[in-house]
């Protein structure tokens, strides 16, 4: 218990110290307009569970290979080797879809008790965008390579880093920048008298800012704090049938921008037979102010042996209600999972 009041004060001051001066520090190099049109895009949430449960993922431990963008100390907890791939499908025809294309790819392989280590590839492609410089027409998109290392400490205490090579290429102007960037989490588990709580913290894309048509103008990268809590409730039924409960909750805070903050949440039921098979329905919610955007999310998964499908409806940003983007998730697992899902 001292761990984990250590872990919530050590919480508190980040939200409320972080923001104030890193933010303070990021626009001096650049200005709000850059970090939201550039910087912001790394933030492209992967896998679809995370997001049809809003958003929240930082604190969940199970599959290894969503921890290498939402927590790499979660890797400290892995016990088998797992792979996915995110792909998402927006609707072109709304004002501002997702992406054109919106793919990502990670996996993740044990380390015994010291922890693991991961993986990632993301890109995405954007439709042409209106220049607020010269009112011209560009088409962002971005290449995201990443390696993870999470690390096991005492019993239910992990922390993990990851570090990522970031390109952004402007068309059709042909610019090209390279940056590269960190992030840095911590993860802790208190097991219950049944099913389990964790907390987690996770500061992303820390590192130089991105040079794009000089070095008078920079964009820096969408530095941000995300911390938050996540309870598994199972309840088993004989020997091999469980059924259960899943509940996140995670806030995110700009260090760019102190304006910009996120609350995301969701609730997951399940059922499952042993180790052969589990079907999940999810549900959550987001909550951005500053873009005054918050609405519902959906989503569904099934896990047969070692083949995970996961579906999530997310809206897009600033379309109207009915159109929503797709996210599909295909998983492949190698063997036991005895952690909570």
């Amino acid at each position: 218990m001292r761990l984990v009041r250590l872990w919530l004060v050590c919480t508190c001051a980040a939200v409320l110290f972080l923001p104030a001066h890193v933010t303070s520090w990021g626009r001096q190099n650049a200005g709000e307009a850059w970090a939201q049109s550039f910087g912001g895009s790394l933030d492209g949430q992967p896998g679809a569970r995370e997001n049809a449960l809003g958003g929240a993922g930082v604190a969940l431990i199970g599959d290894p290979s969503d921890a290498v963008w939402w927590n790499p100390a979660a890797l400290g907890f892995a016990r088998t080797a797992s792979g996915q791939v995110t792909h998402g499908f927006a609707n072109e025809q709304s004002p501002w879809p997702l992406s054109t294309r919106d793919d990502n790819a990670s996996g993740a392989i044990p380390l015994g008790s010291l922890g693991g280590i991961g993986f990632c590839l993301t890109d995405l492609s954007y439709p042409s965008y209106h220049s607020q410089i010269d009112y011209s027409y560009f088409r962002p998109s971005y290449l995201l390579r990443g390696g993870s290392v999470g690390l096991h400490f005492f019993s239910n205490l992990a922390v993990g880093a990851t570090v990522k090579w970031i390109q952004i290429e402007l068309r059709p102007y042909d610019i090209v920048s390279e940056t590269f960037g960190a992030d840095l989490g911590a993860l802790y588990r208190v097991p219950l008298d049944r099913g389990s709580l964790s907390f987690g913290m996770n500061v992303q894309n820390l590192g130089p800012d991105v040079t794009l048509y000089g070095e008078d103008e920079k964009s820096p990268l969408n530095r941000n704090l995300k911390v938050g809590a996540a309870m598994d409730l199972p309840t088993r039924l004989g020997d091999r049938f469980v059924v259960g409960g899943i509940a996140v909750l995670d806030f995110n805070q700009s260090l760019v921008i102190d304006e910009f903050r996120t609350w995301n949440g969701g609730v997951e039921g399940y059922a499952g037979y042993s180790n052969f098979a589990r079907l999940a329905l999810r549900v959550g919610y987001y909550d951005d102010r500053l873009q005054d955007s918050s609405d519902l999310t959906f989503g569904l998964g099934a896990r047969v042996m070692g083949l995970t499908i996961d579906a999530a409806w997310v809206p897009q940003a600033f379309a109207s209600e009915k159109d929503r983007v797709l996210k599909l998730t295909a998983g492949l697992h190698f063997g036991k999972r005895p952690m909570p899902a």
